[in-house]
């Protein structure tokens, strides 16, 4: 949750594809989501793990193109409360 979080303030953007995000979390630095188990996460890894936390994609619409992703406001209160104080 918190490399997801670090991804959506960097971007400032209402919303964000998942291939914004995959590409976005992968590139982080020091971050485990270029190498889960010899692979990069997937869509469907990412959807799997937040899954866990209700968070759910959604279609949205970028450039006028239909597309599945995620909203900033879906990470609430309550999810980045469940953070350690020091992400």
């Amino acid at each position: 949750m918190a490399d997801l979080k670090i991804v959506f303030d960097k971007r400032g953007e209402d919303k964000l594809a998942t291939s914004v995000i995959l590409a976005a979390l992968i590139a982080l630095p020091e971050s485990p989501w270029g190498d889960l188990k010899g692979k990069p996460i997937t869509d469907r890894a990412l959807a799997t793990r937040l899954r866990q936390y209700s968070i759910k994609s959604r279609d949205i619409f970028v450039a006028g193109k239909g597309l599945k992703g995620y909203y900033p406001a879906n990470i609430g209160p309550c999810h980045v409360a469940s953070l350690p104080q020091d992400c």
